[in-house]
């Protein structure tokens, strides 16, 4: 009865053993990613703009003059998410206000009119 006890965590060892080993090979996957070919940010590459589509409807209507409320009213958002959306443009653009986010992302060829 002895050797049959044994047996059964003998084989869990076994099998724990090869779990082990596995998640060795698993590990030195995640640890050793390619980093050979860092993505390069849209905007190096081309004169694309860094901005979501979402956040150029902003941009364009606040460069129109609607408030963050009638932002949110035409695009059928929360005026949370405007605000939001303007804050992602200001870091993107490196603004500190929709004023010269607008001029920059207009000079850039990102926003047109006026």
């Amino acid at each position: 009865m002895n050797e049959n006890s044994q047996q059964p965590s003998e084989n869990n060892e076994a099998a724990n053993s090869s779990a082990a080993s596995e998640g060795a090979g698993n590990k030195e996957t995640v640890q050793n990613p390619d980093v050979s070919e860092s993505p390069t940010p849209i905007a190096e590459k081309s004169n694309q703009s860094p901005l979501t589509e979402r956040e150029t409807q902003v941009l364009i209507l606040a460069d129109q003059g609607y408030s963050n409320k009638e932002i949110a009213q035409n695009l059928s958002i929360a005026e949370n998410t405007v605000e939001v959306h303007l804050k992602q443009i200001n870091c993107k653009l490196g603004t500190k206000n929709r004023r010269r986010a607008s001029t920059k992302a207009r000079e850039n060829g990102w926003l047109q009119g006026k």
